[in-house]
Order: C-alpha cells, then sequence, then structure tokens
C-alpha cells in the first residue's frame, strides 16, 4: 500500500487497500513488440511486467517516508505509525517527557523491508527526530541517523 500508479490519462492514484479476491484467476505475462508496459482495468492504471519495474517501485518506496532533507518523516509516514513503547516506559534518559516510541508502517527498499522508529508526544502531537531516530528493517539490522 502506499505505492503510486499511473492512469492512461496521466493522472497518479495512491493504492489505499488492497482486497484479496478468493478463487483462482487466469493471468497472462506476455510481450508485445518488446514492450512490458500496459494500461489495464477500469481505470486504466499503467503496469509493468519486468524485474526492473520492481526494483524502481521500492526504491521510490525506500525514499517516500523521510522528509526531503532526511532529518525527519513525511505527514504520511506519521500519520500511518503506531505507537509501540508508552511514555513513562521509555528506558532513554535523552528521550524528553511525554514522548512515547512510534514506528511507523512498513516500506519496501532493495536492501530489505523497513519502518522508521521516532519519537512522538500524543498529546501534542510534537515528533522528536533526535536520540534514537531510525530505520529498522524487518530482518533486524537497524540504520541510525
Amino acid at each position: 500500500m502506499g505505492d503510486l500508479l499511473q492512469t492512461v490519462q496521466g493522472n497518479w492514484r495512491r493504492v489505499t487497500a488492497i482486497i484479496p479476491i478468493l478463487g483462482q484467476e487466469t493471468v497472462y505475462n506476455f510481450t508485445v513488440d518488446q514492450n512490458h508496459d500496459y494500461f489495464v482495468g477500469e481505470t486504466g492504471f499503467l503496469v509493468h511486467n519486468e524485474e526492473c519495474l520492481c526494483k524502481q517501485l521500492r526504491q521510490e518506496s525506500a525514499g517516500s517516508p523521510w522528509t526531503e532533507d532526511g532529518l525527519g518523516l513525511t505527514d504520511d509516514a506519521i500519520n500511518g505509525a503506531r505507537e509501540i513503547i508508552p511514555p513513562g516506559q521509555i528506558g532513554n534518559s535523552g528521550i524528553p517527557g511525554g514522548f512515547g516510541k512510534w514506528a511507523t508502517g512498513t516500506f519496501q527498499s532493495p536492501a530489505g523491508d523497513f519502518q522508521a522508529h521516532f519519537y512522538r508526544n500524543a498529546q501534542t502531537g510534537e515528533n522528536y527526530f533526535g536520540r534514537d531516530f531510525k530505520a529498522v528493517m524487518n530482518c533486524g539490522f537497524q540504520f541510525y541517523k
């Protein structure tokens, strides 16, 4: 979720839900005159059935939670976050009082899926991207700011 798809009219739409459809469907992987790009569905979304698009989408997703300067998170990333450690249970004296630890939703990158961890005061809405602001790889690796 969260990926951007281009329509046949050239507009961009964000994926906001994935709805599984039970049952079997016949699918095809084909090339027409060396073209792997197609507009599909009633909305006419542009799709590409080759590995390079997957890599491109993972790269775009990897950059999507970060602000342009890389020192914070976008509003979309923050709005999709959840509290993982409430205030008062933070064992780090360098974190301001009243702040809990939060984790964004999962983003994809060429190195693997990750979440960003940051601190937030749910009462004031203030975010803290200082100490211990990091990307946590779903496989257990952590990259610090």
